[in-house]
């Protein structure tokens, strides 16, 4: 079953979360961000300790499984920095 990615914003509309560093996000904050699979936020790990992080957004598009509105709720969620 999948879990509704909404249900916060219904719960609290005026809430407005601050972004995170992208560089800096664990394994459990990409995860609960905006639904991203398991999969994907493994990927991104990987990446940025091979990569030393990243430096823009372009790098982050080059992982498998990210692309489209995927891409455009990390973008909504972190920054890099």
């Amino acid at each position: 079953m999948k879990a509704n990615c909404r249900v916060s914003a219904m719960i609290y509309p005026q809430v407005e979360l601050a972004k995170l560093n992208l560089n800096q996000a664990t394994l459990s904050q990409l995860k609960q961000s905006k639904c991203l699979p398991v999969k994907v936020a493994q990927q991104l790990l990987e990446y940025r300790n091979l990569h030393q992080g990243f430096s823009s957004w372009e790098q982050v598009r080059q992982i498998k499984g990210v692309g489209g509105k995927r891409f455009d709720k990390l973008q909504e969620t972190f920054f890099i920095e």
